[in-house]
């Protein structure tokens, strides 16, 4: 089993080295340059997203081949529990999405754009939606959380009643990626929005923070 945490590790990281790669600046330089900068606006999501989609099916299909053994099975009431918090961060995620816009996210409107000779709007800037209004107010789980996108996966992932090597080796890697990324987000959110962001970020925690979401329904009750 120890061969299968290695591998499983080192595609995680291979895989995560080239996703966030392609989503740095310095990529987007280049392919500007080359493309130039009209161009790059309207292709270079929807090429991203192509890429994701296909590395992600090659990074599945080969963890799906390893070896593995379970570590543990919850039954009864306790995995009720688990199964049902899964459904409710699968639920956020769906959320997310929807909030995000699943054309927006693919870069479906820049292409039409491109294509149609028509001014390219802007994209979304780490996988969060475009803000509404000049404050950078989001709304939704990102009133939970600065990266739901990336930590509601994880919940539902550990919430797995039935655990195996691999399934834990993934989980590790993955939160690892998630963490990182989630502070590569960051850094670009910052770029792109400056003073704005820094606002919401002391408005919103970086992980979930159940605490923080009790006191502010306990605030708007009292108001």
């Amino acid at each position: 089993m120890r061969s299968t945490v290695l591998r499983s590790l080192l595609a995680l990281a291979l895989f995560s080295i080239l996703h966030s790669a392609l989503a740095a600046l310095p990529a987007k330089r280049r392919a500007s340059t080359s493309l130039g900068s009209r161009r790059t606006a309207g292709l270079y999501r929807m090429a991203y997203v192509l890429q994701a989609t296909v590395s992600t099916s090659l990074l599945a299909v080969y963890l799906w081949a390893l070896p593995d053994r379970m570590l543990y099975r919850v039954d009864g009431w306790p995995r009720a529990v688990m199964l049902a918090g899964q459904a409710m961060a699968v639920t956020a995620v769906a959320a997310v999405g929807v909030q995000v816009g699943p054309a927006r996210f693919t870069g479906l409107p820049q292409l039409l754009d491109l294509l149609a000779g028509r001014p390219i709007r802007p994209v979304v800037v780490a996988q969060h939606p475009l803000p509404a209004g000049a404050k950078l107010e989001w709304r939704g789980p990102f009133r939970l959380s600065r990266h739901p996108n990336n930590y509601f996966p994880l919940i539902a992932w550990w919430l797995s009643p039935t655990m195996t090597v691999k399934w834990a080796s993934v989980g590790i890697g993955a939160a690892v990626y998630m963490v990182l990324g989630s502070l590569h987000e960051e850094r670009r959110l910052a770029l792109a929005y400056g003073q704005r962001f820094r606002r919401y970020q002391r408005q919103v925690p970086h992980l979930i923070n159940p605490f923080a979401i009790v006191r502010r329904g306990t605030d708007r009750h009292r108001s």
